[in-house]
């Protein structure tokens, strides 16, 4: 009675070959392949990652970390 439905089936993501007891609920490989575009024209337009993406170590947390590893700045 049971069958084994794996997500790359439901969602489609090797095109070759869908076994034959699966459902393909949605085909994500356009949807992901869109994303990976959208994501490198962002990065060679110089949009992404932005200000708002970035993370900055406030000065004496980095002083600290500088000196647990041992290294010094040049």
């Amino acid at each position: 009675d049971g069958v084994h439905i794996i997500g790359s089936d439901l969602f489609h993501l090797y095109e070759k070959h869908t076994p034959r007891h699966s459902k393909v609920y949605v085909d994500l490989i356009p949807i992901i392949e869109q994303v990976y575009k959208d994501y490198m024209k962002d990065v060679k337009e110089r949009k992404y990652p932005g200000p708002e993406h970035t993370v900055f170590m406030k000065e004496e947390e980095l002083k600290r970390f500088q000196e647990m590893v041992g290294w010094k700045k040049k």
